[in-house]
Parts: structure tokens; C-alpha cells; sequence
């Protein structure tokens, strides 16, 4: 990718619609909002309907933009020194469910409790880091839960032995 885009979601962000960014020259980028809808997305997680579709402006290489609209900062990680790219922000939950609805999970073989997990994504690195993490997390539950279950049955064991203990 020709540039990092980094989302201070703590402020208020302007989701789900195309923005263009264009740049000519190694310092600074010309910001475009190109479709006629967005929503608007607060940080309690909530929705707004949203109708103050900024104007193009100008800015920065690797500083913060901050308005009532967004918070980001962009920096450029191509050496070329004109370009232009499209990009949508999303939020974790839109997110979420676009990867889950393109999950697919399947036995490796009938009868069998090993599974084969798949994502269709256009960006096949992000599909595989989501498959990742997916897996980490399941793991760490999995842990968790075991480790549950044995702290549980030490417990028990250690208040029988002391009901026997007292009880000789």
C-alpha cells in the first residue's frame, strides 16, 4: 500500500463512504469525498446520520487531522511522488461481520472434529492475519476454559481432603 492510514477512533469518524486521496508532491495530500453518503460513527459505538460532507481540502504528510468530522493521520509509504488511492473507513463491527458472513467452516473429513476454516476476502493478507487472530482467540479461550475447569476440581479435591482431614 502506497500509504498508512491511521484512525484515532476515540473522536467521531465519517464511515462507509469512498474518499479519495491524492497527492502530487512528497509533503502533502488533497482529501476528497466522493460519494453522496456517509454515516458517522461515535465513540460510544453508536450511529449518527451524517449530511456535512466536508470540503476537499489539503494537508500534511504525518501529522494528526482533526475536526468534528475525523481524526486521522496519513503518511506516505511510496516513493513515487504522485498518486492517488480510494479508501473507506469502517468500524470493527461492520468489519467483523463482513469477515464472519465469509467464513467457511467444514470438517476436514466426515465424522471428523478437525475443522478447515476459509475466508473469501479481496485482500488475501488481511483475510489470513483475521484467520489468525481468529484462532489465537479461540485458543486463548480454550485455555482459559480448561484452566477454569482444573482450578475448579483442585478446589474440590483440596475441600474433601480437609473434610476428611477433620473427620480423622
Amino acid at each position: 500500500a502506497p500509504i498508512l492510514i491511521q484512525v484515532d477512533w476515540s473522536n467521531s469518524q465519517i464511515i462507509n463512504g469512498l474518499i479519495q486521496l491524492e497527492w502530487s508532491d512528497d509533503a502533502s495530500f488533497t482529501l476528497s469525498f466522493v460519494d453522496d453518503g456517509y454515516v458517522k460513527y461515535l465513540p460510544d459505538g453508536s450511529y449518527a446520520e451524517f449530511s456535512n460532507i466536508p470540503p476537499d481540502s489539503t494537508y500534511k504528510f504525518g501529522e494528526w487531522i482533526e475536526n468534528e468530522q475525523f481524526k486521522l493521520n496519513i503518511t506516505k509509504l511510496d516513493i513515487s511522488s504522485t498518486g492517488k488511492v480510494f479508501f473507506r473507513l469502517r468500524d470493527k463491527r461492520s468489519i467483523a461481520g463482513t469477515y464472519a458472513s465469509n467464513l467457511d467452516v467444514e470438517p476436514v473429513e466426515r465424522g471428523s472434529s478437525i475443522l478447515n476454516l476459509s475466508v473469501v476476502s479481496p485482500h488475501p493478507l488481511l483475510g489470513e492475519t483475521y484467520l489468525n487472530a481468529l484462532m489465537a482467540t479461540y485458543l486463548q479461550q480454550e485455555l482459559e476454559g480448561k484452566n477454569e475447569v482444573y482450578a475448579n476440581t483442585i478446589a474440590f479435591i483440596d475441600s474433601q481432603v480437609s473434610g476428611v482431614a477433620d473427620s480423622l
